[in-house]
C-alpha cells in the first residue's frame, strides 16, 4: 500500500494510530457485545457461554436478537448494526484486495496503461467473486469456518517472523534505520530497534510453537452439536494455510535463477579442472577420456559443453 503514499509520509505515526484505534475498537465492541449477551443470559437463566458460540452466528443471529429484545426502537438499532457490519466488511475487503492488486500492478508496471490496470482489477475482483460464491452455498458456512481457522493464524505468524528476520538480519537493521531516517528525519531509537530485532521474532516464534503444541482439529459448533471435519477438509485447510508461506521460498528461487544463480549452481557442481588420478601414468590415460577434457574446454570457451567437441579435441591431440 506504500505506493499510495508520498515518500516522506509518516508511516510510523500511522502504524501507532491504527494500532491504538484497533485496540480501542476491540475493547469498545467487547463491552457492547458482552453487555447484550449478559442481559440475554440473565433473561434465559443460562451462562453467557451457553447463549452462543463465537463466529458468524454471534454477529448475525444472537446479537441482532439482543438488539430487538433489549433496546427501544429495535428497527433503528438493527439497521445501524447491519450498516456497521457492512462498513466493516467493505473496509476489510478494500484493504485486502488493494494490497494484492497494488503489489501486482507495481510488479508488472500496469500503471502505464489505465485500460490494462482497470481490466486487471476487474479480472481479480471477478475471480475472487467466483471463489466467494462457494461460501454462500448450503455448506458454505463450514467452508467459511474452515478458512477462518487456517488462513488467519499460522501463515500470518510465520510471515511476520520472516519479515522481521529478513529486514533486520538480511537487509540490515542499520540500512533500514537509515532509510527511515531519510523518510522521517529521525533515526529509530533503541526501543524500536530492539523490538524489531529481538522481541517481535522471539514472541512470534513462541506463539507459533504454542499453537503447534496445543493444536486441535477444527470442529464446527452447530446449535450445540460439535461436528468434526473430514480428513480431506483438514488437508485442504493446511494447504491453503501453507500457500502464503511457500510463496516466499518459491519467489526467492525464481529470482535466484533468473539472475544467473542457476548457472552458478551448475558450475559449483562440476569437478575442478585438475581433477583426476594422482599417478602421472594413469593420469595420461585418464586424459584420453573425452569427458575429462570438458572442464578445460569450458574454461577456454564457456560455450563449449557438448561431448562431440570433447571427442574432436582428443582426436586432434
Amino acid at each position: 500500500m506504500s505506493s499510495f503514499n508520498s515518500f516522506r509520509n509518516n508511516c510510523r505515526r500511522d502504524a501507532i494510530l491504527v494500532s491504538l484505534v484497533n485496540g480501542f475498537t476491540s475493547i469498545f465492541a467487547g463491552l457492547c457485545i458482552f453487555s447484550i449477551l449478559g442481559a440475554m443470559a440473565k433473561s434465559k437463566g443460562v451462562e453467557v457461554s451457553d447463549v452462543a458460540a463465537a463466529g458468524t452466528g454471534l454477529a448475525f443471529v444472537v446479537y441482532p436478537e439482543g438488539l430487538v429484545r433489549g433496546l427501544p426502537f429495535p428497527p433503528v438499532w438493527s439497521a445501524l448494526f447491519f450498516f456497521m457490519m457492512m462498513i466493516l466488511g467493505f473496509g476489510s475487503e478494500f484493504s485486502l484486495m488493494e494490497t494484492v492488486m497494488s503489489s501486482l500492478i507495481d510488479k508488472f508496471d500496469l500503471k502505464k496503461s489505465r485500460k490494462k490496470e482497470i481490466l486487471f482489477r476487474a479480472a481479480i475482483c471477478f475471480a475472487f467473486y467466483l471463489a466467494g460464491l462457494t461460501m454462500v452455498t448450503k455448506g458454505g458456512q463450514y467452508l467459511v469456518h474452515l478458512m477462518d481457522q487456517y488462513v488467519g493464524g499460522f501463515a500470518l505468524l510465520v510471515i511476520g517472523v520472516l519479515e522481521t528476520v529478513v529486514i533486520c538480519y538480511v537487509y540490515g537493521l542499520n540500512r533500514f534505520s537509515s532509510d527511515l531516517e531519510l523518510m522521517f528525519g529521525v533515526r529509530p531509537n533503541m526501543f524500536w530497534r530492539a523490538t524489531w530485532c529481538f522481541f517481535v521474532p522471539v514472541l512470534l516464534t513462541v506463539i507459533i510453537i504454542l499453537n503447534g503444541v496445543f493444536y486441535k482439529e477444527v470442529t464446527y459448533n452447530l446449535n450445540g452439536k460439535i461436528i468434526e471435519y473430514p480428513m480431506w477438509a483438514t488437508i485442504v485447510g493446511w494447504i491453503v494455510a501453507s500457500l502464503p508461506i511457500v510463496a516466499v521460498p518459491v519467489h526467492m528461487l525464481i529470482q535466484y535463477c533468473s539472475l544467473g544463480g542457476w548457472h552458478v549452481f551448475k558450475n559449483t557442481m562440476k569437478p575442478v579442472d585438475d581433477w583426476g588420478p594422482s599417478d602421472p601414468d594413469v593420469r595420461r590415460e585418464y586424459g584420453k577420456n573425452p569427458l575429462a577434457v570438458l572442464p578445460i574446454l569450458q574454461k577456454i570457451d564457456p560455450d563449449a559443453g557438448h561431448e562431440n567437441e570433447a571427442y574432436d579435441a582428443v582426436d586432434r591431440v
